[in-house]
């Protein structure tokens, strides 16, 4: 099952560091993805595993801060639980900082069953 998050926008200083994105949950999480929007469709810019750690929104056309502007970026993260039958409570927060500041946290919360896959587009400025 997927579930979307509302889009969001956040503003980047472009001469600061590259920002990083983490993922935190009660639940495990089998993989996310940050994707960036091009010409030539989305490009995948992380492909990481795992959650509680910063990973740098780093790849493809972001080599810097002063990349993001203007352009628009895709995550997902699928969460699974030990049962198919029975809903439990997922707990997600999802934080992109840059240079010690947070520039947005996402928070949700609903019951599942066995995994879902959670997205939001997310539109610099």
């Amino acid at each position: 099952m997927n579930y979307r998050l509302a889009d969001k926008d956040l503003t980047v200083n472009p001469a600061g560091s590259i920002p990083t994105i983490e993922f935190n949950s009660n639940l495990s999480s089998t993989h996310f993805h940050v994707q960036v929007q091009t010409a030539n469709g989305w490009q995948m810019v992380v492909d990481s595993v795992g959650l509680g750690h910063a990973v740098a929104i780093k790849g493809g056309p972001i080599n810097s801060a002063a990349d993001f502007a203007t352009k628009r970026f895709f995550w997902d993260l699928t969460l699974a639980t030990d049962s198919e039958t029975d809903p439990i409570e997922a707990v997600l927060e999802m934080v992109i900082e840059q240079d010690g500041n947070t520039l947005l946290r996402v928070d949700d919360d609903h019951s599942i069953t066995g995994q879902e896959s959670y997205y939001e587009y997310v539109n610099c400025k």
